[in-house]
């Protein structure tokens, strides 16, 4: 009921919020073969600031018990701080495990929080999207993880069979970018790949599938 009544709000707000200070620290553990530097979110409100991070700490549990198992040879974990205003906080967490040959395996993790509650906002806070939707997205430019337009002839031949990612990070003017990892969309030298919706585009999607 929260996510549904919120949307028309939440993308009001991303559109026109102002830019907070900074509020996003760095934490740093390491063992020998794993270097993790995480994100520490900080509100004014207690009870919100360790909804989040406990949240946030559940990816980095994962890797550790992954880790003391040895599932991986080795491995680390970083973070991008993509967007931040008044009310939302959308990082990006990469989980990278090395387990031999030529290149190891990351992992494309977004997370958003509504810095109000603390709550973990699933991309149907924002846009209301579905598989039917395929050809709308895959119309949209595809970009590589350092922000180049992929061409045609870059990406996978069945890229648009693709189910439509709810893996996201927001950008800001109330932009959205669907997040997918590599070999997804296009080849492994990519990186991560993904699709930028703007206002309008949300708009619509959501108006189209309510």
């Amino acid at each position: 009921m929260f996510i549904k009544k919120g949307i028309l709000t939440a993308c009001a707000l991303l559109a026109f919020s102002a830019s907070a200070f900074a509020s996003v620290g760095t934490g740093h553990d390491e063992q020998i073969n794993y270097q993790m530097d995480y994100p520490i979110v900080y509100t004014d409100n207690e009870a919100v600031q360790d909804a989040i991070n406990k949240d946030i700490y559940r990816y980095l549990a994962d890797f550790r018990s992954a880790y003391q198992a040895g599932s991986f040879i080795s491995g680390s974990i970083s973070y991008a701080l993509k967007y931040e205003d008044d009310n939302f906080v959308s990082l990006l967490l990469t989980d990278y495990r090395y387990n031999g040959g030529a290149h190891g395996t990351p992992n494309y993790i977004g997370l958003t929080y509504y810095k109000k509650t603390g709550q973990a906002l699933p991309l149907p806070f924002f846009a209301k999207l579905r598989p039917a939707d395929s050809a709308y997205i895959y119309g949209l430019p595809i970009y590589s993880a350092n922000g180049d337009k992929l061409s045609e002839s870059e990406l996978n031949s069945n890229y648009a069979d693709t189910p439509i990612s709810g893996n996201y990070f927001l950008q800001g003017g109330g932009k959205i970018s669907l997040i997918y990892q590599p070999y997804d969309l296009a080849a492994y030298a990519a990186g991560m790949t993904y699709i930028t919706m703007d206002a309008q585009f949300i708009d619509y999607m959501n108006r189209k599938n309510q």
